[in-house]
């Protein structure tokens, strides 16, 4: 009897073609993916409106989303997403965040060259992706399958362009590694020891609101805060990162402080985090410690990838300030394991 697993290919380079404008998704990728499968898996075969996924919305997770909740009446133990590298993190942590509205595990997977041309590291990406499936230490895990390791998609991250390994979790050891020799999957300890710890536990029946605003600001030297402090004050956004230099510091400024505490009094979440690929906000700086008088929350350990899902779901959902504090702090006591 065949093993039934669902797959989702929504576009990214993984499935692309040279066209005269450059690389574009091709309809070609499920018949190419069937020639390098073995032909002991049945594929339940989902297709959104294929994407580069830089090109990503709110809408397109919205449509993802009603895709998921149809699969999820189905007989199924694994969904395998086939996504673009740019905003693979992105759609990984949103959705694992809601994992326990699935009753499925997910699998994450993309590449930095097609499948369609013979260098490509699609092909262990998939292979590896696929042992995932079939391993029951990961039944309700959400994991991303890249450069040869199984990675948690909460807290990942992409850092590389060009390198095989481009994606990665900062704060958070790999749970597995693909051994060749093998053709199988060598599990972590630190995944055996702490696989129950990755499920959040989040109400079931999320949405996704399509029309909630979340503001993102990256501070450089000599970018003027008062623009940012205006843009805070005139703008009705949902929500707002500050991404801010080292551990979460940021020049004393009164404008901005007003701004940042306007916010918060009006219950809009109002989140600070490092810049930095491995960074942690903390107070142990005196040029930061105008912010803890302006509500505003630390993001602690939490990257960009995560805290934009958070938020987006946590406005989608009119989470209070309180229960976003709760999740961060949730992932940060799991990265100090």
């Amino acid at each position: 009897m065949k093993e039934k697993i669902a797959c989702l290919y929504t576009g990214g380079t993984i499935g692309m073609k040279n066209s005269p404008q450059g690389l574009i998704p091709s309809n070609d990728f499920q018949e190419k993916l069937a020639e390098i499968l073995p032909a002991k898996y049945e594929l339940i075969w989902r297709q959104t409106e294929l994407i580069d996924s830089s090109a990503i919305s709110l809408q397109d997770w919205q449509k993802w989303l009603l895709i998921l909740q149809e699969l999820n009446t189905l007989p199924i133990k694994t969904l395998i997403i086939f996504h673009g590298t740019d905003t693979l993190a992105y759609t990984a942590n949103l959705f694992s965040l809601m994992n326990n509205n699935f009753s499925f595990n997910l699998i994450f997977t993309a590449a930095q060259r097609s499948i369609f041309y013979p260098n490509s590291d699609a092909i262990l990406n998939i292979k590896t992706a696929f042992l995932v499936a079939e391993n029951s230490l990961f039944n309700n895990q959400s994991v991303i399958s890249f450069g040869g390791k199984i990675h948690s998609a909460i807290g990942a991250s992409k850092f590389s362009t060009v390198a095989d390994s481009g994606i990665f979790c900062p704060f958070i050891p790999a749970f597995a590694r693909y051994i060749k020799s093998e053709n199988s999957l060598k599990v972590s300890n630190y995944f055996l020891n702490n696989k129950n710890k990755f499920n959040f536990n989040l109400k079931n029946n999320l949405i996704l609101n399509p029309e909630v605003t979340i503001a993102s600001f990256n501070l450089i030297p000599g970018f003027q805060l008062d623009f940012i402090a205006d843009s805070i004050f005139n703008n009705n956004f949902d929500g707002i990162i500050l991404q801010s230099f080292g551990n979460g510091n940021i020049k004393n400024h009164q404008k901005l402080f007003t701004a940042i505490k306007n916010k918060t009094k009006n219950n809009i979440p109002v989140i600070n985090i490092s810049q930095c690929p491995q960074g942690e906000v903390n107070n142990n700086y005196a040029q930061s410690s105008f912010l803890t008088d302006t509500g505003i929350i630390s993001g602690g350990r939490v990257n960009l990838e995560l805290v934009t899902s958070l938020l987006t779901l946590a406005t989608s959902n009119n989470w209070t300030l309180e229960e976003i504090r709760e999740i961060i702090n949730k992932f940060n006591n799991l990265t100090k394991i």
